[in-house]
């Protein structure tokens, strides 16, 4: 069974790098699947393309944050072609105004030579748990700055843009986990919670010492995690 390795926002796939997937494992880069006016279903439509040209009918899923995003994204377009889910980090509902707004300036600063590198190097540390940060922020910030910020702010007026997706979740009656971290500064234990609840078959799993970037800060968990989903649809 292939595992789909959807990554975060101001991230690459190389935050998989310590995960073990499965020899079959697709870790696509979400940058260059979406086109034209920023939604997220234009990078659901880019990665059916991609299954199509590896041949892949159905996969698991794995998406963490803005990977989380298209994953739901995704089912809700072609929900015959995923088996299982694992959504980290991330939440279901739509971002209420306040949130939109604020994405929204992220997407406009993200841009401008001078604010844009300052904005990043304040923001990179909230993807960290407290236990890692000290010790991963380099390489997080290091991927972070791998990212253009053009590519950033495009993903940002996506996930801006989105719907609620508690109705696509409930309506997937296939295995599901949902992870978070215990210190996470973005997605709280509650968000996960609900998500997690509109899965007929989901289950909930936080993380202890981990914030945000689970693949990073808790591979292990996150590679135990996915063997289990795999066993579960095998």
């Amino acid at each position: 069974m292939t595992v789909v390795l959807l990554h975060a926002l101001a991230a690459t796939p190389a935050m998989w790098s310590e995960v073990d997937a499965g020899p079959s494992a697709l870790a696509p880069d979400l940058y260059r699947l979406g086109v034209g006016t920023p939604s997220l279903d234009t990078v659901a439509d880019g990665l059916a393309r991609l299954l199509d040209a590896a041949a892949v009918d159905r996969a698991v899923l794995a998406g963490c944050s803005l990977g989380g995003y298209v994953a739901m994204a995704f089912l809700r377009r072609r929900p015959d072609r995923v088996s299982a889910l694992a959504l980290l980090g991330t939440r279901a509902a739509a971002d209420d105004e306040g949130t939109a707004a604020r994405r929204l300036g992220f997407a406009a600063r993200v841009t401008d030579p001078v604010a844009g590198p300052a904005l990043t190097a304040a923001t990179t540390p909230l993807l960290l748990g407290r236990t890692h940060r000290e010790r991963l922020v380099g390489r997080v910030g290091a991927m972070a700055r791998a990212v253009a910020p053009e590519d950033v702010a495009w993903a940002q007026r996506a996930i801006a843009a989105r719907a609620a997706s508690y109705d696509v979740l409930a309506a997937f009656d296939r295995p599901a986990v949902v992870l978070v971290g215990e210190e996470d500064e973005l997605v709280s234990p509650d968000d996960a919670r609900a998500v997690a609840a509109a899965l007929p078959r989901g289950r909930l799993e936080v993380v202890p010492a981990a914030g945000h970037l689970l693949p990073v800060e808790a591979p292990e968990v996150v590679t135990k995690v996915l063997a289990e989903l795999a066993e579960e649809v095998a």
